[in-house]
């Protein structure tokens, strides 16, 4: 009697494979451990709670108006330099909200945050399922 392949026997065992999961989860972790600390964010700019939900909804935002073009323009250039476009637009506007005394330009930075998102998960998920 066999056994079935165990699930490391199914996942591709390259290494563009691995970069490109290891970038997404990055990334996403990145984004979303902001998360919790956005009411300190509240206090610190003197804004409402609700006025730092736009932190959240404006990343949203941005990530479902960039998909569509994120995907388009993978296909059209290729994953690869999407991928580190993605990166450093991510990177950019994370120091950019770390350093920001402007509850304005924290939004700004948030809405960037999104565009990188958008770019970097549509395009790595694009990729591996194109992986063979």
């Amino acid at each position: 009697m066999s056994r079935a392949p165990g699930i490391m026997a199914t996942i591709p065992a390259n290494r563009s494979f691995v970069v490109r999961c290891g970038t997404t989860m990055i990334s996403g972790l990145g984004l979303n451990l902001m998360s919790p600390i956005l009411p300190i964010y509240a206090r610190t700019f003197g804004v409402s709670l609700a006025s730092v939900g736009l932190l959240i909804s404006g990343l949203g935002l941005a990530r479902i108006f960039t998909n569509l073009p994120a995907g388009h323009l993978g296909d059209r250039v290729g994953s690869r330099p999407v991928l580190v476009l993605s990166c450093l637009v991510i990177a950019v506007s994370a120091l950019g909200a770390g350093w920001t005394n402007d509850f304005s330009q924290l939004l700004l930075f948030r809405i960037l945050q999104g565009v990188g998102s958008a770019l970097q998960n549509t395009t790595a998920f694009a990729a591996l399922a194109k992986m063979k």
